[in-house]
C-alpha cells in the first residue's frame, strides 16, 4: 500500500475483530479476580497461561515492562493486555509458519520493540 492510501475492511472482518476483542475482554474480566479493573502479575500469568501462552519469567517481565501501567508497576490495564495478547499471538503465528529446524536470530524483546515501532 502506498503512503496516504487508506486500508479498508469488510463488515465481516470488522465483526470478526469485534468478536475477538469481546473474547479478550471476557478473559480479562474473568482473571481480574479482585475487580480492580487491572491485572496484577498473578492474574496476568494465569490469563496468559489459560490462553495457551507458556512463557518464561524473563519474557513475562519484559511484557510487563512494555505493556504494564507506567505509574503502577506490576499492573496491566485492558489496553496493555490486548497489545500483549496480539503480539504474543503474532509471534506464535510466525513461529508455527517457519520451516522446521530454522532458528530465528532475534530476541523476543527486540521483536516486541520492533512490532511496537511498526504499530506507531
Amino acid at each position: 500500500m502506498r503512503s496516504g492510501e487508506k486500508s479498508r475492511i469488510t463488515y465481516e472482518q470488522f465483526g470478526s475483530i469485534v468478536s475477538v476483542i469481546g473474547g479478550i475482554l471476557d478473559a480479562y474480566t474473568e482473571f481480574d479476580r479482585d475487580d480492580s479493573g487491572t491485572l496484577d502479575p498473578y492474574e496476568l500469568k494465569d490469563a496468559l497461561g489459560e490462553a495457551g501462552f507458556k512463557i518464561s519469567y524473563k519474557t513475562f517481565t519484559v511484557l510487563q515492562s512494555l505493556f504494564g501501567e507506567p505509574n503502577k508497576p506490576g499492573v496491566m490495564s485492558f489496553r496493555g493486555f490486548v497489545l500483549c495478547f496480539v503480539l504474543l499471538s503474532k509471534l506464535h503465528i510466525v513461529q508455527t509458519k517457519k520451516p522446521q529446524g530454522m532458528v530465528e536470530d532475534f530476541s523476543l524483546k527486540d521483536w516486541l520493540e520492533q512490532q511496537i515501532e511498526n504499530a506507531s
